[in-house]
């Protein structure tokens, strides 16, 4: 198996915001029975690395001062409030021959085509137990497994090393139940109806038509008296 490696240093007694402004990443690796270990490394190194085994790939720490490599995964990675550059990377150190659980994430592939459907992705990564150098990459899902709606892609139907790997379970728990995409009926567009409010009309008795009627004509006369006494 090819080994990655990647160069890091011992931090010097800089605070990070200074290391930033000299170019480099501040970064640290936790070992297991061990102290961490602070380091400064190049940002434009990692971020190839990063691209290149994600926080599953297993890394070779070759730190200035340790007489050997250390194996490690990128655990956390920080950015800045945009979301364009690393500000801080924690590396995990392993122990080659000790399992560990590790979440993988999911990678949804191919040509999704039901009519009036959608894809759901109900969970992208999965977590697992393994030896570090076992980990994969990644699980793969192809949609066009998936032909009608109600079709489901689960942990059950995860391809991998069932000798080598074992998913992270709760107690008693189904793999098949753990639903990771699913098809679902595509959802029609909300249309508002806009209600016209219906007027009653008013009705009149005849009593009553009678009464307004003659009302109106007192007006009216009233009206013409005033505008005479006015000549």
């Amino acid at each position: 198996m090819t080994q990655t490696k990647f160069n890091a240093n011992k931090r010097s007694a800089k605070k990070a915001k200074q290391l930033r402004r000299l170019g480099l990443l501040p970064a640290n690796v936790y070992i297991p029975k061990k102290d961490s270990i602070a380091l400064e490394i190049n940002p434009v190194a990692f971020t190839k690395l990063y691209q290149e085994v994600g926080e599953t790939g297993l890394v070779y720490l070759s730190i200035e001062g340790e007489s050997k490599a250390i194996p490690a995964l990128i655990d956390q990675v920080t950015k800045d409030y945009l979301g364009n550059n690393f500000e801080h990377v924690v590396f995990r150190g392993v122990d080659l021959k000790e399992k560990i659980t590790a979440k993988i994430p999911v990678e949804v592939v191919g040509e999704f085509d039901v009519v009036d459907a959608v894809l759901i992705t109900v969970q992208d990564e999965v977590e697992i137990e393994a030896l570090p150098t076992d980990f994969p990459e990644k699980f793969v899902f192809d949609t066009s497994n998936l032909k009608a709606i109600g079709d489901s892609f689960s942990l059950a139907d995860l391809v991998y090393d069932k000798e080598k790997i074992q998913l992270v379970l709760a107690e008693d728990e189904d793999p098949s139940e753990r639903v990771l995409v699913s098809v679902q009926a595509q959802a029609e567009e909300e249309v508002e109806e806009v209600s016209e409010e219906l007027v009653e009309p008013e009705v009149i008795g005849e009593a009553e038509r009678s009464e307004k009627a003659e009302a109106e004509k007192a007006e009216t006369d009233q009206g013409s008296g005033s505008e005479k006494s006015e000549d």
